[in-house]
């Protein structure tokens, strides 16, 4: 039996959440689907966002689906990302006809962003300089000047272990969309020219992997990367880049093919794994039953293809969605002016009778 944990977040999360989670329960009518206690009421129960008892729930199911975050729930989503060592996020953006987009011309786009998802800028490594020159008074930069001694510090980690595992991730991803007809190209997005040995070592070992697994591949700097992604998204197939640089790039990608509110990810280890939607937590609507759940409801295909080998599950799913919006359904953030916005459950309920139409067809077999 199929067991998830369902961790709602705050704000709008549990909204979208529960959404996915009955389409989840059509497509997988046995699934064990458990709700442990997190966030601000697991602070006034237990003194902590994410109990033990959670986190084992959450290491003993085969994937877990999360909402969002805003002020209680920041542990729980470091325990995601880092607790479970989640070090590959990936996040697709794919052109939905009908849907409002800031580019000028229309053009398919159809791209997947595999971001290395726990070291570069994450978890933040901050502190005061005049620490860092008392303990490293020699330290120089790269032009030979002192390191001042008032202000603030950010330390960037890459190592060989993160470089190597999120290729490969990025590898496989390249070569399943080479089966399904993509291109199966990667382009690897750095700041080489400036972080030549943190960045120069990602590059080498991507090309290195890539290449292994003959996996075509080709390179831009992210300020250069971030100007064609804009102006020719469709020349974009899989992008392998850092942590920060795929946070940035992939909210753009999502923008392009009708916002954050659409936007699903998947965030993937050795042993575990978890989905979510890439909007925030959204206060100000937060149980109003307006929140797009269409984010959090494709993350389900990347669950069902990335974790549990259920390929036919995940095209269905994406087939329900593009038809519901083909047939008109908008939330408010995607509703044109003279549009009625449905509610949060009504867009959970159409993509459902997509589902159960496509059932249907299939029971009755060919005409």
């Amino acid at each position: 039996m199929l067991n998830l944990v369902l961790l709602g977040g705050e704000g709008i999360g549990p909204e979208v959440v529960e959404a996915t989670a009955q389409v989840l329960k059509h497509l997988v009518p046995d699934v064990e689907l458990q709700r442990p206690i997190h966030g601000e009421a697991a602070i006034a129960a237990h003194g902590t966002s994410i109990p033990d008892a959670t986190k084992e729930a959450c290491r003993r199911a085969d994937a877990i689906l999360y909402g969002a975050t805003h002020k209680h729930c920041k542990d729980v989503l470091r325990f995601l990302r880092w607790g479970l060592t989640t070090f590959a996020n990936l996040r697709p953006s794919k052109t939905r006809p009908g849907l409002p987009s800031p580019l000028k011309k229309d053009v398919p786009i159809d791209l997947l962003i595999v971001r290395e998802n726990v070291e570069g800028e994450y978890p933040t490594r901050e502190g005061e300089l005049r620490d860092f020159v008392a303990r490293w008074p020699e330290f120089t930069d790269v032009i030979g000047q002192k390191i001042p001694a008032e202000g603030a510090f950010a330390l960037r980690i890459t190592t060989e272990i993160g470089c190597r595992r999120v290729s490969a991730v990025a590898a496989q991803a390249a070569l399943r969309r080479r089966e399904s007809g993509r291109p199966g190209k990667v382009t690897i997005v750095t700041k080489q020219n400036i972080f030549a040995r943190g960045d120069g070592m990602f590059r080498s070992i991507a090309e290195e992997i890539l290449d292994a697994a003959k996996v075509p591949h080709d390179h831009y700097y992210i300020d250069d990367a971030c100007r064609r992604l804009v102006a020719q998204p469709e020349n974009f197939d899989v992008i392998l880049t850092p942590n920060m640089f795929g946070d940035i790039m992939s909210d753009i990608a999502a923008e392009l093919v009708g916002g954050l509110g659409m936007a699903p990810s998947g965030c993937v280890g050795e042993r575990w794994s978890y989905f979510e939607s890439v909007h925030g937590s959204a206060p100000d609507i937060a149980g109003k039953g307006i929140a797009n759940p269409l984010g959090s409801i494709q993350s389900l295909s990347l669950l069902f293809r990335l974790t549990l080998d259920r390929p036919a599950d995940a095209t269905l799913l994406e087939e329900a969605v593009a038809a519901t919006l083909a047939n008109g359904y908008r939330t408010a953030d995607l509703a044109e002016s003279a549009t009625r916005p449905v509610s949060t459950e009504e867009m959970g309920n159409a993509v459902l009778e997509q589902l159960e139409r496509r059932a249907a067809t299939a029971a009755s077999g060919p005409a």
